[in-house]
């Protein structure tokens, strides 16, 4: 018996210590995880992260890799906020963040 993949893209798990940051409605967040089509970031102010906003900002890696991103907030789920973006993320930026 084989299993099916729930997600349709890579994405990239962070560690707590190494997460990169989105710069996002006048504060900077915590981002969870990556993939080419959408990312994951908590915030504490959950009244501002509203399902259907439009998401605009700048996503920091510690890489010193640096992107705009925009995109719709897709979820938020008690602070952690789920956003499928409008423009994808260089496949190749996902696999140096491995």
């Amino acid at each position: 018996m084989g299993f099916a993949l729930k997600r349709a893209h890579y994405r990239v798990t962070y560690p707590a210590t190494v997460r990169p940051t989105l710069d996002w409605d006048g504060g900077s967040c915590a981002v969870l995880n990556v993939s080419e089509h959408g990312l994951g970031f908590q915030t504490a102010d959950t009244n501002r992260a509203t399902v259907g906003a439009p998401v605009r900002g700048v996503l920091r890696f510690r890489s010193s890799h640096v992107v705009a991103v925009n995109g719709t907030l897709v979820r938020n789920a008690d602070g952690q906020i789920g956003v499928c973006l409008n423009t994808d993320l260089p496949y190749r930026l996902i696999v140096e963040e491995q």
